[in-house]
């Protein structure tokens, strides 16, 4: 299982820190994930704050390391988004839980909140690098996953294209109607062919490609500089999206969108895929 830790460095001791229930509750937003997923621990040396979060299936340990680092990257940042004095910028970390192995005492165990295993595998503790080569087999695993769905997706396209049918045509030259010449079957003497009526094509507008487009189209183009000043982009939306809409819908009400905004911009977004 994939974990991520967010390591960071504060002003005051300790005993300062002894109810992390806001804390806890504050990273879990700005990750992206339940409350239940994140665990708190402290430590001296001014005072470590390490939270270690469990990836939940409706998301990846990649977009919760993208997400804490656009929002907790700095230590500005991370001061004013959790409330306290951060004194140097917060190390964001994605790692694989190590599993035990039967017979090897120096395995790191999983129980608990797994916190001390995923410390050790950060700081390159003596334990074999048991995480490392699984998830060197499970990329492995991935791209040969990702190779095999873009050769049947290729198959499947080109077993699908229509098919070209051959009309018979007539050729006549001058008065000389007896002599055709046919290119494919051949058919009667087809009969006079009729008027062909046009239809119109419709042509679709093309949708907006950027975020400052989507809010305009919505009439919330009064939100675009709050989305400058977090930085949040439209790629960061579309990715939250395709985690789910409870995502999206959480990012834009950060964001301090209404929830009839929300669910404008959402459907706009869905409505141009």
């Amino acid at each position: 299982m994939e974990i991520v830790v967010l390591t960071l460095a504060v002003s005051g001791s300790v005993s300062d820190y002894s109810d992390t229930s806001h804390l806890q509750s504050s990273i879990a937003i700005n990750a992206g994930v339940d409350t239940s997923s994140v665990s708190i621990s402290v430590a001296a040396a001014s005072v470590i704050i390490t939270a270690t979060i469990a990836i939940p299936t409706f998301t990846t340990a990649d977009a919760v390391q993208t997400r804490l680092s656009l929002r907790l990257g700095t230590a500005a940042a991370a001061s004013t988004t959790l409330g306290i004095t951060v004194e140097s910028d917060p190390s964001v970390t994605k790692l694989l839980a190590a599993t035990p192995t039967a017979g090897d005492d120096t395995a790191t165990p999983t129980g608990g909140d797994g916190t001390d295993g995923a410390l050790a595998e950060a700081s390159g503790g003596g334990a074999p690098p048991i995480a490392a080569i699984g998830g060197g087999a499970a990329v492995a695993v991935l791209l040969v996953v990702f190779l095999v769905f873009l050769y049947l997706r290729k198959k499947r396209t080109a077993g699908t294209q229509s098919s070209v049918a051959l009309t018979a045509v007539s050729l006549t030259t001058g008065k000389d109607k007896d002599d055709l010449v046919t290119v494919g079957p051949s058919v009667a003497d087809p009969p006079p062919p009729s008027s062909v009526a046009l239809t119109p094509v419709s042509l679709k507008a093309a949708a907006p490609q950027t975020l400052a487009a989507h809010l305009a189209a919505c009439g919330l183009k009064h939100h675009e500089k709050a989305f400058k000043d977090e930085g949040y982009t439209l790629d960061n939306l579309l990715e939250a999206m395709q985690q789910g809409e409870e995502v999206a819908n959480r990012d834009l009400w950060e964001l301090k969108l209404t929830l009839g905004e929300r669910r404008q911009l959402i459907a706009q977004l869905g409505a141009n895929k």
